[in-house]
């Protein structure tokens, strides 16, 4: 049985299925310091009871001499209950309370993972206008280099919505709606600036006279230093919240490929407490959030095929590989086009208009592409187990049903390659 002076705040599964746990002690005296927080790999079962450093003698001290308890705050991986103590611990901090703690630090340490306060200040000092910002001519803002967020580059639809909105109000919209374009200033160098986002509305202006400035927020190097690749990420997708409209959301593709990203960078699983932080404060609802935990699982699954392997994943869109897949298609006797292995439906759709508007046509010839990214090594699971098979039993109905002879034999010939996939990665290092 536990010690009664062991309070478990939580439910605490019978089988004692936790790797660590979060705790408070807290002492029965008058004296300022009465409180330790911290967190302990093992099981909640009365043994332990803290571990200060500096305080140590006095916090052993007045556990004798002292009534007190010690309170389990929360269970769960080592992982998460490290970051929630850290979490905890610049909380109180912030409320100038550290001063009652035995604690000589607000935790941390090697084991924390994927809690860079650098995102959160930059995030406060955002909202509270607390940045250097200046109006800038469009021009020039447009030349800033743009660290990509997204998926897609521009999408013209919402740069066009947004022209109209600016437009019609000659400018007075952009002042009531958009917060200013963030930038990490001299990021590339002395006066070569990196804009993190606002890349819709920087399109958006240039063509209106109205408009000749650009609000800059400027963040400086002693924030911006500290950022790692998936926190840019994180910044980019702050800028995009989900409940402020007309702002373009960020989709729920990229934002599960940035949960994954971001575990590889930091070496943790898409369960871990940072992320439902984070996404909350991007504007997701609770219910919003367990989906795109859940797709950034199965993408990396994917990336993980590639990690170590010495392999990586040829991207036929990009140039060289672009100008190859256009000299297949232009050196095919017939009819050839580009087809993506995750949508079977909609390459059957494209061979029937193919059909329809090309009637003498027999000869035709898909190049299936694997689109490359995140998610990549699944959909080409998924073709060749189901897709492929799927379409291929389709073609064969077709060259029974189309293009025959007058003898009933078929003309027709449809071919299907599936592009390369992989190639030997020249950069990878054993």
């Amino acid at each position: 049985m536990i010690d009664e002076k062991f309070v478990p705040l939580v439910d605490i599964p019978e089988n004692q299925d936790y790797e660590s746990y979060v705790y408070l002690v807290v002492f029965d005296h008058d004296k300022l310091m009465k409180y330790y927080l911290g967190y302990h790999d093992g099981l909640f079962d009365g043994t332990y009871k803290g571990s200060p450093k500096t305080h140590e003698k006095e916090f052993r001290r007045d556990l004798g001499k002292y009534q007190y308890k010690i309170y389990c705050l929360a269970i769960g991986t080592h992982d998460n209950m490290i970051y929630k103590e850290k979490e905890m611990l610049d909380q109180i901090k912030s409320e100038g309370k550290f001063n009652e703690m035995y604690n000589e630090s607000t935790g941390g340490g090697k084991g924390l993972k994927n809690y860079n306060k650098s995102v959160e200040q930059i995030q406060d000092a955002v909202e509270n206008n607390e940045l250097e910002t200046e109006y800038v001519l469009k021009e020039e803002v447009h030349k800033f280099k743009w660290w990509q967020v997204r998926f897609h580059l521009v999408i013209q639809q919402h740069v066009i919505r947004l022209r109209n909105l600016i437009e019609e109000s000659d400018g007075d919209w952009l002042e009531e709606n958009h917060r200013g374009v963030l930038v990490l200033k001299d990021y590339h160098g002395k006066g070569k600036h990196c804009r993190i986002g606002s890349a819709h509305t920087t399109e958006a202006v240039q063509p209106i006279d109205q408009v000749t400035h650009l609000k800059v927020i400027w963040i400086p190097k002693e924030l911006w230093k500290k950022l790692d690749e998936s926190d840019k990420k994180e910044l980019g997708q702050w800028d995009n919240p989900q409940d402020q409209a007309p702002r373009l959301p960020t989709e729920e593709d990229e934002t599960s490929a940035w949960i994954a990203e971001a575990c590889i960078e930091k070496g943790i699983e898409p369960s871990h407490i940072s992320f439902r932080r984070k996404l909350k404060r991007q504007g997701y609802s609770n219910y919003q959030i367990p989906p795109r935990i859940k797709k950034a699982e199965k993408l990396l699954e994917d990336l993980k095929a590639f990690t170590g392997s010495g392999l990586k994943q040829i991207d036929w869109e990009s140039a060289p590989y672009s100008d190859e897949l256009q000299t297949k298609i232009d050196s095919f006797k017939g009819i050839a086009f580009v087809a993506a292995a995750g949508n079977p439906e909609k390459m059957l759709v494209r061979l029937m208009s193919f059909f329809l508007n090309n009637p003498k046509e027999t000869r035709f010839k898909i190049f299936v592409n694997v689109t490359h990214g995140l998610g990549a090594k699944r959909q080409k699971d998924y073709w060749d187990s189901k897709g492929k098979p799927w379409v291929m039993g389709y073609l064969d109905m077709y060259k029974k049903e189309f293009r025959l002879s007058k003898s009933g034999k078929s003309q027709l010939q449809i071919d299907i390659e599936d592009l390369e996939f992989s190639m030997l990665d020249p950069n990878f290092v054993n």
